[in-house]
């Protein structure tokens, strides 16, 4: 272990029902009104947060997110309707959508630069975050993104076809209510797709040779266990509290890991086909999960082979190789979870050559994250890769 390390965990996390007593109490803190941002689809949980706003006196306003992944030029355009009042704290109720519509007018509210110069993209530098930031607090709704404890929020630019991340800790949340029965009402592909999404934050966090970060490496083995333990059980009984509180707490512990250490090939080549497509980003990382696995266990086979025996002690033993069985546990996960699928699976109108501007996309601005993957693949190697993410073809 080096002698320098750095971590950080500034999310004030509270987690279960009985947490949400302690909003207004944040609340009044801020002198002005409170800006809810939520979908319509979440009223029924949206009307217990302003059942104890009214009750405590609480000024808000409510702004609804009309579509998922909402374009940069939205987010512009709707943040110059809000300025007309002034917001003290923004409270996101929702998934992964609505917190990075949180953390992004948490920007565009203070600072007038367009929120995609905030984006940090491997050809250019984002613009550094200059005005302070408004307050958030995260409520989140699906037990995929870890957004209330990260500093991250994905953006879509339908113009440029591109998806980019801000990385800028301005935008951690204060504070976080993770709140288990939020999430009994989330439907089986949101819950499937959302609980893979988790388990490639801890995967890739785990794998991710960026940096060094024992933090990362703890939660990230802690969330893949109760994974593989909890999504197949919540994905059959959606409703049980207790399948569900396991999946939230894997889903921030996730968080923390990316949080840390962040992601790699795998969510590389899913925000550049959900920039191109319009397949949800959780969606994306479901099917790019093993092909990119499978190619980099042969290269990596005491990685995984550790991994294995860290997820399930109890199934190891000093006679088998276990690195092949981790990627045969992972694909069986996904499978249950119903997300073992190619992109043509789930979307029409796929031309032939459509996995090469993939890659061509993402080696024009999405290459950084490439880097920080344990294995270095040629351009040969990655349309391989893609090609089986996008037909189903494995070379």
């Amino acid at each position: 272990m080096t002698n320098e390390l750095h971590f950080n965990l500034p999310v004030n996390v509270n987690f279960g029902s009985e947490t949400l007593e302690k909003i207004p109490i944040i609340c009044e803190k801020f002198q002005e009104k409170v800006l809810i941002v939520t979908s319509k689809e979440l009223q029924h949980i949206e009307q217990k947060i302003l059942d104890i706003f009214t009750e405590h006196n609480i000024d808000y306003k409510t702004y609804y997110l009309e579509e998922p992944e909402p374009d940069c030029k939205k987010i512009d355009n709707d943040s110059k309707k809000l300025l007309e009042t002034k917001f003290e704290c923004l409270v996101g109720i929702g998934g992964g959508s609505v917190l990075d519509m949180t953390k992004s007018l948490s920007i565009t509210l203070t600072n007038k630069e367009p929120i995609w110069e905030f984006a940090n993209l491997s050809y250019r530098p984002p613009k550094i975050i200059s005005k302070k930031t408004i307050p958030i607090i995260a409520i989140p709704t699906t037990s995929g993104t870890g957004s209330e404890v990260t500093p991250y929020a994905v953006l879509s630019n339908k113009e440029k076809k591109q998806k980019g991340t801000i990385q800028q800790s301005e935008i951690f949340p204060k504070m976080a209510f993770v709140v288990p029965e939020f999430m009994t009402s989330m439907p089986r592909k949101l819950t499937a797709s959302t609980g893979i999404d988790a388990f490639a934050h801890a995967l890739e966090s785990l794998i991710n040779i960026s940096k060094e970060s024992p933090i990362s490496e703890i939660v990230s083995y802690e969330a893949m266990k109760i994974i593989f333990e909890y999504l197949p059980k919540v994905i059959d009984q959606p409703e049980n509290i207790e399948f569900r509180k396991n999946m939230a707490w894997a889903s921030t512990l996730a968080g923390i890991a990316i949080a840390h250490r962040g992601t790699t090939t795998t969510h590389a080549i899913a925000e550049t086909l959900g920039g191109l497509t319009k397949i949800p980003h959780a969606e994306a990382v479901s099917i790019s999960t093993i092909p990119v696995l499978t190619k980099t266990m042969p290269q990596q086979k005491e990685r995984f082979k550790e991994m294995f025996s860290r997820i399930f002690p109890e199934s190891t033993n000093n006679e088998k190789d276990y690195s092949e069985e981790m990627i045969v546990r992972i694909t069986s996960l996904i499978a249950t979870a119903g997300m073992n699928k190619s992109l043509v699976d789930s979307q029409h109108n796929i031309s032939e050559g459509f996995s090469k501007e993939i890659v061509t996309t993402m080696l024009d601005y999405k290459y950084r994250p490439l880097k920080q993957h344990p294995v270095i693949f040629d351009t040969e190697s990655l349309n391989n890769i893609v090609s089986e993410i996008v037909y189903g073809q494995r070379n």
